[in-house]
This record gives C-alpha cells, structure tokens and sequence, in this order.
C-alpha cells in the first residue's frame, strides 16, 4: 500500500464504505439463508442502505480521485 496522507475527506468516505459493508453483510446472509422468513425485509431494508452506501462511495472515490489527479 502507498502512503497517503490521513485527511478528514479519505477517513470520512472509508467510514461511508465500511457502513456500506456492515449493511451489505446481512443482505449476503439473507440470500444466502433465504429460507428465513425476516429474508425479504433484510435484503430490501439492509440491501437498500448497502447500494445506496456504495453508489455514495463509488462516486465520492471517483471525484476524490480526479480532485488529486488534477492536483499534480
């Protein structure tokens, strides 16, 4: 791994995509257990909040990147 600076911009979107992750996780374990009757409800609430989470920061690493690339 390269070394980058720690800044409030690359610690706040790594947070964003572990809360994306903690959210993505029990959508796996529904699907994957779909015989729970509570399955439906975790994949559309948690699964919900995973994709949105994870299109925030996709985009959010996209524009980050562009930021330092036209930086140097």
């Amino acid at each position: 791994m390269r070394p980058e600076p720690r800044s409030w911009e690359r610690t706040s979107r790594h947070v964003l995509a572990s809360a994306g992750t903690s959210f993505g996780t029990p959508v796996v374990g529904a699907v994957a257990w779909s015989t729970i009757g509570a399955g439906p409800f975790v994949v559309v609430f948690f699964g919900s909040a995973a994709f949105v989470l994870g299109a925030v920061t996709i985009v959010w690493g996209l524009v980050a990147w562009a930021v330092r690339e036209r930086r140097y």
